[in-house]
Parts: C-alpha cells; sequence; structure tokens
C-alpha cells in the first residue's frame, strides 16, 4: 500500500510541476493554434533532459511560419492532413501531406513550416527536451508580436504594471 501511496504522490508532483511550466511555452498566439502539454515540461527550466509529450491542434489555413526546434522531434498525425515543408521560406508548392497515423521525424535545427491547407489538423510532438522554438523572421514569431502589443498598450495607458 505505502507503495501505491508514494507512487499517486510523485504523479501529482509531476503534474503541478507540468501545469506550474506550461505557462512558458505557448503557441496560441499563432493563428487559432492550440497546444496542450500532456507530459513533461515546457521552458528552459534547468539543463537537464527530459521527455514531453504535446498535442497541438491547427485551424483551417493557419500557417505555422519557417522556425526550428533544438531538439529532434517525432510528429504524429492524430486527426486531418498534416502538411509541412522544409526550408527557410515558406513556399505552399513545398508541402507534404501526412494524413492521420502518419509518423514524421524531424532532426533538431531543421527550418520547417506547416500549413493547415486542406482543414484542421491534430498531431502530437513527442521529444526530449528542453523544448525551444525559434522563428527564422522575428516578424513572424507571435510571442514578439504579443510583446510589441503589450508595450503599446502599456505605453498608451501609464497606470498598466509590467
Amino acid at each position: 500500500m505505502a507503495d501505491i501511496a508514494e507512487e499517486q504522490r510523485k504523479c501529482h508532483e509531476r503534474i503541478s510541476l507540468m501545469k506550474a511550466s506550461s505557462a512558458g511555452h505557448r503557441l496560441e498566439a499563432v493563428c487559432g493554434v492550440s497546444a496542450r502539454l500532456s507530459l513533461g515540461r515546457s521552458g528552459r527550466t534547468s539543463e537537464r533532459a527530459w521527455s514531453y509529450l504535446v498535442r497541438v491542434k491547427v485551424p483551417l489555413d493557419a500557417k505555422l511560419m519557417p522556425h526550428k526546434h533544438p531538439e529532434d522531434r517525432i510528429y504524429t498525425v492524430m486527426s486531418g492532413v498534416f502538411y509541412i515543408g522544409l526550408g527557410e521560406t515558406f513556399d505552399g508548392d513545398k508541402v507534404n501531406a501526412y494524413p492521420p497515423g502518419s509518423a514524421i521525424v524531424l532532426p533538431g535545427e531543421t527550418w520547417h513550416f506547416h500549413w493547415a491547407k486542406s482543414g484542421e489538423y491534430v498531431t502530437q510532438v513527442s521529444a526530449i527536451g528542453p523544448l525551444g522554438l525559434e522563428y527564422h523572421d522575428l516578424h513572424n514569431d507571435p510571442r514578439m508580436q504579443q510583446a510589441v502589443a503589450f508595450g503599446s498598450a502599456q505605453s498608451a495607458n501609464p497606470n498598466t504594471r509590467p
């Protein structure tokens, strides 16, 4: 009985850690994209490697512009058709279509882009982190756009605290 209680306690600690750290890495700002961390931690909270699993839901016609991740990733298509292209420039003619059940291995530091060309899709991404994301063109990084918008709102309202 003590072993079961200890495992439950450890599980609750991992879930609490996941909830606390998952806010640091958000994709929701990209054209209605939603991401749910299912296992692991996000952000660069330590140098130690850890496994993660995230589900990403992308609405019709959303484009994730050229970006790369430091970690090797495995994408599993859960639903819809996943379109992915390789390169530093978005080119809709160079995307490959992957139906549900497909698995795609993408080496770390590979510039790539996604497009929900034919409809919404859901992928499950698994890797060993820390999870990272770098856009080729900073103007396409929704985190930068949010920071600019936040800064504009701050300067327009002097009562807003950082």
